[in-house]
Order: structure tokens, then C-alpha cells, then sequence
């Protein structure tokens, strides 16, 4: 697997980074909801 981005397809560093994103946004998500 390609550390960074290449014509084949995204790196671990790009996956990393959406993934985390995704998984935060959620959280967030789930977390402001629950107070309701």
C-alpha cells in the first residue's frame, strides 16, 4: 500500500485522514443528539 496519493489510487495518508474525519464527524453527530 502507497504511503501517499498516486495515479492507482488514494495513500494510507489520504485514507487515514478521511476516515478520521468520518468517525469524528459522526461523534459529533451522535453526541449533540444525544443531549436532545
Amino acid at each position: 500500500m502507497a504511503l501517499k496519493d498516486s495515479t492507482e489510487g488514494y495513500g494510507i495518508v489520504s485514507k487515514v485522514l478521511h476516515w478520521g474525519m468520518a468517525l469524528l464527524i459522526l461523534w459529533q453527530f451522535l453526541s449533540a443528539s444525544s443531549r436532545f
